[in-house]
């Protein structure tokens, strides 16, 4: 690999980690401002509303909402605490649980919606790049580097 070839891959993985952060915050910051829960919780509730009955195991809920288990874990029993999800035996293995949604916590993500929608097109949307080739790209990057599935 060449100089140049390898400095542009360092200053474009800094560029994505500090964008990530930076939009991060100020999605957050118009959640807050908005009266709304954080960002973590609007991830979860739309990856767990989306499973619908059959829900999500943890591990398969880290992957889907890039968070850490353990950072998982913690959310996940918050969630639980206010009411948003509920934890079920998991049907296809009996020392497993799955995350399923409540109707507060799918009443919960409506509420966000719009206002996470709105955040996400303020400060991302509305630049002046090309959206549908970055999710391309990144996408090849999602799909190069997918979670090991766990037996």
């Amino acid at each position: 690999m060449d100089a140049e070839r390898a400095r542009a891959e360092r200053a474009a993985f800094r560029a994505l980690l500090i964008a990530h952060s930076r939009l991060t915050d100020r999605v957050e910051a118009d959640l807050a401002d908005a009266g709304l829960p954080p960002i973590g919780w609007y991830d979860v509730l739309n990856a767990v509303s989306e499973a619908g009955e059959c829900g999500l195991r943890m591990f398969e809920l880290a992957d889907a909402t890039a968070m850490s288990r353990s950072g998982m874990t913690r959310l996940i029993d918050r969630l639980e605490a206010d009411g948003m999800i509920e934890r079920r035996n998991c049907p296809s293995d009996r020392r497993g649980q799955v995350v399923v949604a409540t109707a507060r916590g799918v009443s919960t993500l409506r509420e966000m919606c719009p206002a996470y929608g709105a955040a996400i097109h303020r400060h991302f949307g509305a630049h002046p790049i090309d959206v549908c080739a970055l999710e391309r790209e990144l996408g090849t990057l999602v799909d190069a580097h997918a979670p090991t599935p766990v037996a």
